[in-house]
């Protein structure tokens, strides 16, 4: 059955649904053929980011959900150790399929698998597309931006829903095919070509927007912190010469603009990879049934969405839940969720 490499992640079979023909089907979650060696260490990897995802979002959750009172950043950061912890959910499934690359869990976990990664993948971008506006308005006092804390929990809402409706057709178009026992992707034959409107749609709304959104913002905040890091290190203002109160003002903006380059560089890196592949999918299968050129493999699709569940890891470390944490007496005794967080949400 392997005798080329391109056959380990896909296998002809045959289409009862659409075509009524032989066709080859993109295995996404399994990969066959002799691997056990990087099966092995791909399961590693997996479990250690479930786990880290697990340990870093509780420990952003529990003051959050402690909290007697939330602002608009906190309802944000919120939703978004929400999406991560469903996003990490599904590695245990795809940790599974690594080491044993027959699909085992049927048609009901092959459909709301990929669904589930794409809805939560989506809630995780634009949570932190939301922070970044937010972050930015607290920094420049805009009223356009201002929103109530009710309101962005309605937001979240509305995020959510649209979401789950957008990807909703994944549900009907990925299945589980018992003969190949695999979990693969089969688009409907239809006047216009489903597969590439949908490509495009689904890499626009979760990835290209959001990604264009949040750049932005933190450009406009590290220009912004640039401007004031220039104006307090003028000559006529030196820094010998600021009170105290001014100096940690002038620090705070330098963190903050670390803080902001140190956002777009982790997002970028780490939901690039899976866009890129998304696409690279579309284009690999888009192809004759004769032309066995494939030049996608299953540990190309499962090293880039490793990156992105990595992210669900990192996220909240970027907002500061694991750094300074302290009792905030003003809160009733709530756990505060970090100074980080605190200065994302009191840029005054």
């Amino acid at each position: 059955m392997f005798e080329s490499p391109w056959n380990s992640s896909y296998v002809r079979g045959y289409d009862r649904k659409y075509t009524f023909d032989d066709t080859y089907f993109f295995t996404f979650y399994s990969e066959f053929g002799n691997r056990d060696v990087e099966a092995t260490v791909e399961a590693c990897f997996l479990g250690g980011i479930l786990i880290a995802s697990l340990v870093t979002n509780l420990s952003l959750v529990i003051p959050l959900l402690a909290a007697k009172t939330r602002s608009v950043t906190n309802h944000y950061a919120l939703n978004l150790a929400t999406a991560d912890v469903l996003f990490a959910m599904g590695i245990p499934i795809v940790m599974a399929v690594r080491l044993d690359p027959r699909w085992p869990l049927g048609e009901a976990f092959c459909r709301l698998l990929p669904y589930s990664q794409l809805v939560c993948g989506f809630m995780v971008l634009w949570s932190l597309t939301l922070i970044s506006i937010e972050r930015y308005r607290c920094l420049t006092l805009d009223p356009r931006l201002s929103i109530s804390a009710s309101s962005a929990f309605f937001v979240n809402v509305i995020m959510w829903v649209f979401a789950l409706t957008l990807f909703s057709p994944i549900v009907f178009w990925f299945r589980y095919e018992s003969d190949l026992q695999v979990c693969t992707l089969m688009f409907p034959r239809a006047g216009i070509k489903v597969s590439l409107l949908f490509t495009i749609v689904i890499t626009s709304f979760t990835c290209v927007i959001p990604l264009a959104i949040l750049v932005f913002n933190y450009q406009r905040i590290i220009l912004k912190m640039v401007e004031t890091h220039q104006k307090w290190s003028t000559p006529c203002v030196q820094t010998s010469s600021l009170t105290r109160q001014e100096q940690a003002r002038l620090n705070k903006h330098i963190r903050v603009m670390r803080i902001a380059l140190l956002n777009v560089f982790v997002v970028l890196l780490m939901w690039l990879p899976i866009t890129v592949v998304l696409v690279l999918i579309y284009v690999d299968g888009d192809r004759h049934l004769d032309d066995t050129n494939f030049f996608l493999r299953s540990h190309h699709f499962l090293w880039s969405l490793l990156i992105a569940l990595l992210n669900t890891a990192v996220n909240p470390f970027l907002c500061g839940a694991l750094r300074s944490s302290c009792w905030n007496h003003q809160d009733n005794g709530s756990r505060s969720i970090s100074r980080i967080l605190r200065v994302a949400s009191s840029f005054n």
